[in-house]
């Protein structure tokens, strides 16, 4: 299930999303020319000395989000920012929220059915070269392009392992921490993976991106990427 708030001159529905998720997560979606929604009051706090797009970009993710809780049946609730600017979800809820100027993208799941979980959306153009240099080395950049055809795929695939490995772990994970490795063969869904980089990652990191499934597709001007774990088999899910 899937729910697209669209804007004035919206191209339509959002893409189809799902397939790039794990079972049991729920998503929604906000068009960047929709009319902002409005934030419960508590979460407005967070955002009162931001920039105008900041607060508007943080309202529709937020938007987003209450929609997709209310596709797993919760009611509308404030969803507060933790220390390190992480979304804080409600009791037994794992999820990611995304935004760019063109599109909010808010996913949540039963933390019982899925122990990670993050997205990201980007424009589907070249990163700047200051960015690719910052995010990714340059034998990954260049094997990322050739597998996929865009740099901006190993961006999104690392701010997802990041979003999905923080809340799970504590741990602040940098760009040149994970190093995205293509699959070849393995079809446009299932193009990458990713390794650890760091010699000292903790072992509760590690585990997590040994389980990491990598999703990503280009759709509407846009490039959606995901990433996400599923409970191992016998072990008890994480109460999130």
């Amino acid at each position: 299930p899937a729910m697209h708030v669209p804007g004035p001159g919206s191209p339509g529905p959002a893409a189809p999303l799902a397939g790039l998720l794990p079972p049991g997560a729920r998503y929604a979606t906000v068009d960047g020319l929709a009319p902002i929604p409005p934030l419960m009051r508590s979460e407005a706090t967070f955002v009162e000395r931001a920039v105008p797009k900041r607060r508007e970009e943080f309202a529709r993710g937020r938007a987003a989000a209450r929609v997709a809780l209310g596709e797993l049946g919760l009611p509308p609730v404030p969803i507060h920012v933790g220390r390190e600017r992480q979304p804080l979800w409600p009791p037994g809820i794992v999820g990611s929220i995304t935004h760019c100027a063109e599109l909010a993208w808010a996913v949540v799941a039963p933390a019982e059915g899925v122990t990670a979980i993050g997205v990201d959306v980007e424009p589907d153009r070249s990163l700047p070269e200051d960015v690719r240099l910052r995010v990714l080395d340059p034998t990954e950049a260049l094997a990322v392009e050739e597998a996929v055809g865009r740099d901006t795929v190993g961006f999104g695939v690392k701010e997802c392992v990041h979003k999905a490995i923080h809340p799970a772990t504590g741990v602040w994970l940098d760009f040149h921490d994970v190093r995205v490795v293509p699959e070849p063969g393995e079809g446009a869904l299932r193009a990458l993976r990713v390794e650890p980089s760091h010699p000292a990652l903790p072992e509760s990191v590690l585990r997590l991106l040994a389980g990491l499934q990598i999703r990503w597709m280009a759709h509407g001007g846009l490039v959606f990427t995901s990433a996400w774990v599923l409970p191992a088999p016998g072990v008890a899910p994480r109460k999130a």
